[in-house]
């Protein structure tokens, strides 16, 4: 279908719709109009649903390419994985299989199952692996890495690998009591060499 005169929005596929804002699209404007069917844009301005069943709730640019793939806002974010899903941020790619952004800044999860929750210029880039804090790498399957605030790469190369940069230092509670606190734990503290726990 041509686009609207007023809105500029654009249904180009079967049972797609576009329920408000302007210059949105559903449907991947080529080919048969029923080779990318049940593709949904709800608002917003210039995003576009291209895959079967992919959504975008609203927010600016963003786009949802894959099979059920889904943005909900923000602005230029991209699912291109089938199953992918962006939640919202600016810049974040969610290209794997099954990978989810949950939002942030200019993050990528690219493995089967990979994860973002947040935080910038984060990559999940092994399957099922996880990335989060600021510049967070993990580039093998099965990684968990977590960075601190420090604007520099921490990445873990080893599969199945769990890697934190914690500069300001590490806690672990076991133990709480009634208000809460803890009265069980290994702390190491920054810039130390060793645990200090209770007995």
């Amino acid at each position: 279908n041509p686009a609207d005169p007023v809105t500029g929005n654009r249904v180009t596929d079967d049972y797609g719709s576009v329920g408000g804002g302007g210059n949105n699209r559903a449907g991947n404007a080529v080919g048969t109009s029923d080779d990318r069917p049940y593709a949904t844009v709800a608002g917003g301005y210039g995003n576009v649903a291209s895959g079967s069943y992919a959504a975008v709730a609203g927010g600016y640019g963003n786009t949802a390419s894959a099979t059920e793939a889904t943005a909900v806002g923000g602005v230029h974010n991209e699912a291109t994985g089938d199953q992918s899903f962006v939640g919202g941020g600016e810049g974040n790619t969610a290209s794997g299989n099954d990978a989810v952004v949950g939002g942030g800044a200019f993050n990528v999860a690219s493995g089967v199952g990979a994860t973002v929750p947040g935080g910038a210029y984060n990559q999940a880039i092994g399957d099922y692996s996880f990335a989060a804090g600021q510049r967070a790498r993990a580039l093998t399957a099965g990684t968990f890495v977590w960075a601190d605030s420090l604007p520099y790469d921490w990445a873990m190369w080893d599969p199945d690998g769990w890697d934190v940069r914690a500069t300001g230092g590490v806690l672990f509670s076991v133990a709480v009591n009634g208000t809460g606190g803890s009265t069980v734990f290994c702390q190491l503290y920054a810039d130390s060499n060793g645990w200090d726990c209770t007995d």
